[in-house]
């Protein structure tokens, strides 16, 4: 079967239709419709009218003297005036919130507007300027060849448009200059804060920042971009503080410390009550004071003491009281030291009042002591025996009127044993009898010390080995002087014990592991500080030699000075040390002599003489840089002591006087049965030491006043 094509008159085409508008009116169009098959017709369009936004139009330039420019150049500077002006345009759409911002848009540093009237102020000081013409202050932070390119941007909330100028800086940039301002030490009250403000000056610097570089951190800043710091501190200490000042470009800092300390404390004069009132015959003419100083190292770390004379009938001209050592300064923090000097009077009798004041710069405190100069009597030397019972010729002390002695029954040779000993003490200026006082009733009493008139310290070294110190003060009306246990049973084993005020130092045993792993024992130096309300006197050790037994002698003292031999590393090589006795812990031994050849110290006020080689050495601590100065004629000498302006000596069978005063020797005393090797002592005129009695195979103490004797 045949298909045939199939044929309708329904047939589908694609139309392309024209649309043209042929009128407009509000809100409406008129359309025109047409086919490519030429129908055509008329449609109307109806619409709501929708504004177009058009973008603002923007001109910027600067206003100068030669008119309006689009660039410029400028010299470089803290602060620069530009005029800077623009104008703007826009259809301004309702609604719309517009705003006229000028900015940096490049250039070689950075850039910043400032009020004109505060052009300097960082405060005042923006990195865009808005809605803003005329002349701005600009801080540009260097110069360089690249303008820096200024934009001026409208917005109108949809669209913006920007225009430029360009400003070129010339010229070397300046670095800024800045002080932190001066140190400060701040007075901290207990339990509160305390603050301050720290003003910094500067020059061309435009931006400021504080820091803290060291210190404790409990403490607060206040605005650190200001020139002018408020700190509150709420602990003590050190603090530093560094401010740094830019320009942009360039920096400079500075510091800047402050000290907070607690609240001042006036210093501590404290002086040993034997110089407090001291009482000199003319022709001598001289005393020794000696003031113990403290301070908290406040309000700066310096203090100065100085010796005057307050009262008195010739105080004060060419001949009237002189001083050596008069002043001094310390500069240790804390303050801690002695001021020593040698009070020269003038031949004019009377009661002299000398005081002392240390002042640490804001805070004084000063102490007054008497001195009374007694009128030349004519009063021959007088020599007499006091003991001849045998006593120890070892332990034999003098102070003012008093003499103590220990008194172990040794029977002459000293081959034969001991039995226990007794404390004794004779009073020259006791009117009665007896003068001769037994005051220990302890078993195995030894080594007696006299201090300040009327004090005894002693040892008691039983055969058990159980040493305890005892004191006595003695009461001259009674005759008695009742001993006190201040120090029993001490591990150290106390020996040799000598005394200043209170102060009371002695020998003792230290332990210690050996280099060996072994417990071994030592000597060393240990002080206690005796309070006589409560008999107390704890212990303090002072030296850590470790070292056998290196001094194995009497340790001098006064004040808080020290003044010892030392043999060194167990050999004969002996020297003279001296140190002071700090706080707490040890002190630190200093060399005075570095001969190998010098021992037996003793010490008055601010001079010690100790022997050396076969002589006597002087020393003068108010006069450190000066060396002992060897004494004529003391060639020979067997033991020295001094008391004031006086050095004594043994040598041969004779006793040497030297007056410091006058540089003068003489032979005072013939003595041929003079125990040898055991050491005499002077106090004032008054001159004691032992002697052999060959008849009675006793020792004795004999003592001699030197009275007016020239």
């Amino acid at each position: 079967m045949r298909r045939r094509p199939c044929h309708s008159s329904h047939v589908l085409r694609a139309l392309r239709i024209s649309l043209a508008v042929i009128g407009l009116s509000a809100g409406s169009t008129l359309v025109q419709a047409a086919d490519d098959l030429n129908g055509q017709g008329l449609a109307e369009l109806q619409y709501d009218p929708v504004p177009v936004n058009l973008p603002p139009t923007v001109k910027a330039w600067i206003e100068t003297d030669s008119g309006n420019v689009e660039q410029t150049t400028i010299p470089f500077g803290q602060s620069a005036f530009v005029n800077l002006n623009g104008s703007v345009s826009d259809d301004k759409p309702p609604g719309a919130n517009f705003t006229l911002t000028w900015s940096k848009q490049s250039g070689p540093g950075t850039m910043r507007f400032c009020d004109p009237n505060y052009p300097n102020d960082p405060s005042k000081c923006f990195e865009t300027l808005s809605n803003s013409r005329g002349a701005h202050a600009i801080q540009f932070s260097t110069a360089g060849t690249q303008p820096y390119i200024l934009a001026l941007t409208a917005n109108d909330g949809e669209l913006q448009t920007t225009a430029t100028v360009s400003v070129t800086v010339t010229g070397t940039p300046t670095p800024p200059t800045v002080n932190a301002g001066k140190d400060q030490t701040l007075e901290r009250p207990v339990g509160q804060s305390v603050g301050t403000t720290l003003h910094a000056t500067a020059q061309n610097a435009t931006t400021f920042a504080w820091s803290k570089v060291s210190g404790p951190n409990s403490v607060q800043l206040g605005d650190t971009t200001s020139k002018d710091l408020q700190l509150t501190f709420t602990d003590l200490g050190t603090y530093v503080f560094r401010i740094r000042a830019s320009n942009g470009s360039l920096y400079a800092e500075d510091d800047v410390q402050v000290t907070v300390t607690p609240p001042n404390t006036a210093p501590t004069v404290t002086i040993n009550p034997k110089y407090r009132q001291q009482t000199i015959t003319l022709p001598t003419n001289t005393v020794n004071l000696s003031a113990n100083i403290t301070d908290d190292g406040h309000p700066k770390s310096s203090l100065v003491s100085v010796w005057k004379c307050k009262s008195g009938p010739a105080c004060a001209g060419v001949t009237g009281v002189t001083f050596s050592n008069k002043r001094k300064t310390f500069t240790s923090t804390p303050v801690s030291g002695i001021h020593d000097t040698v009070v020269t009077f003038p031949a004019t009798p009377g009661l002299y009042k000398i005081r002392i004041v240390a002042n640490d710069g804001a805070l004084k405190a000063q102490r007054i002591v008497t001195v009374t100069v007694q009128p030349q009597v004519a009063r021959p030397p007088s020599t007499k025996r006091i003991s001849d019972d045998g006593a120890d010729p070892q332990a034999l002390s003098i102070d003012g009127p008093l003499v103590a002695w220990g008194d172990t029954r040794h029977l002459v040779p000293y081959s034969q044993p001991a039995t226990p000993g007794d404390i004794y003490l004779y009073d020259a200026e006791r009117p009665v009898e007896p003068r001769v006082m037994w005051i220990s009733q302890i078993a195995f009493g030894e080594r007696p010390f006299v201090s300040d008139n009327n004090r005894i310290v002693w040892v008691n070294n039983a055969p058990t080995g159980v040493e305890a110190l005892y004191i006595c003060t003695y009461n001259r009306e009674a005759g008695t002087c009742p001993p006190q246990l201040i120090l029993p049973a001490p591990r150290s084993s106390p020996d040799v014990p000598t005394m200043s005020g209170n102060r009371i130092v002695y020998l003792g045993n230290s332990f210690f592991i050996n280099d060996h792993g072994y417990k071994d024992t030592a000597e060393d130096i240990y002080t206690c500080a005796y309070d006589p309300r409560t008999n107390q006197c704890p212990e303090q050790r002072l030296t850590d030699f470790r070292d056998g037994f290196p001094i194995n002698d009497e340790v001098e003292v006064e004040g808080s000075r020290l003044v010892f031999p030392y043999r060194i590393g167990g050999t004969t090589n002996k020297n003279i040390f001296t140190c002071l006795i700090p706080g707490s812990g040890q002190c630190s031994p200093i060399p005075l002599t570095t001969s190998n050849n010098a021992w037996q110290p003793s010490f008055d006020g601010n001079r010690a003489v100790w022997l050396a080689g076969n002589s006597v050495s002087l020393y003068d601590f108010s006069n450190p840089n000066r060396p002992a100065l060897p004494l004529p004629l003391s060639r020979g000498a067997k033991w020295a002591d001094i008391s004031g302006d006086r050095v004594i000596w043994a040598a041969g069978s004779g006793i040497f006087l030297y007056r410091i005063s006058t540089g003068q020797t003489q032979q005072v005393l013939t003595r041929p049965n003079m125990a040898e090797y055991y050491t005499g002592q002077i106090s004032g005129e008054r001159i004691v030491w032992f002697e052999y009695n060959s008849n009675t195979k006793r020792s004795e103490i004999w003592m001699h006043d030197l009275g007016t004797a020239p």
